[in-house]
């Protein structure tokens, strides 16, 4: 049992640690978060997708690198204990700082989207969208985190991009977010989706 924990702790690292060769992201890898070792060994994607899924995570806003870590062991600990789930739900996560934290990263299912985890990413802001936008740092960083996941073929070239309420009957990414989403490159270019409730 011990030795399984340990090959999974390890692969989780070692796959945070091999896709951070991305122009104007800065990522902070799990093992800088200080993440947990996921319960389970993970389910890989083995094809480029042609979703991105954008949330937010509902909770506290961070700016700096420090709360910034400090709140992906926060969302960690709600999705595993809570929830229940084997690790933080979504493949990245963006701080007010413009930092990319990975979660569950690219080439791996994650628990973000219902019906849609192995056919698409799930990006979330760390805060709450209702009534405000993400400031422009962050928004820039998930831009550009799509442009390389193009790039290193994770996505469809001709990817579509979605909000979460758009696969599932939720208010997030939160209203107003939603309404500025709808001016982003490759808004719905897969048309409507089915929505799960």
């Amino acid at each position: 049992m011990m030795i399984l924990y340990l090959m999974v702790a390890f692969f989780a690292v070692d796959l945070s640690e091999q896709n951070t060769n991305c122009t104007g992201v800065t990522f902070v890898t799990r093992k800088e978060w200080n993440a947990r070792p996921p319960k389970e060994s993970y389910q890989y994607i083995n094809e480029s997708v042609p979703y991105a899924f954008i949330h937010h995570t509902a909770m506290t806003e961070c700016n700096d690198f420090e709360s910034c870590c400090a709140e992906m062991r926060i969302i960690q600990n709600f999705h595993m204990d809570d929830r229940g789930w084997d690790d933080i739900g979504y493949s990245f996560l963006v701080g007010g700082d413009g930092r990319v934290y990975i979660g569950r990263d690219w080439g791996v299912v994650g628990a973000h989207t219902y019906r849609y985890n192995t056919v698409g990413y799930g990006i979330s802001f760390m805060g709450t969208f209702t009534n405000k936008l993400p400031n422009e740092n962050a928004m820039e960083a998930v831009k550009k985190l799509i442009g390389c996941g193009v790039v290193q073929k994770y996505l469809q070239s001709d990817y579509g991009l979605y909000g979460h309420r758009d696969g599932r009957c939720t208010e997030c990414p939160g209203d107003k977010f939603y309404e500025h989403l709808k001016t982003w490159y490759r808004w719905h270019a897969k048309g409507t989706i089915t929505k799960y409730c």
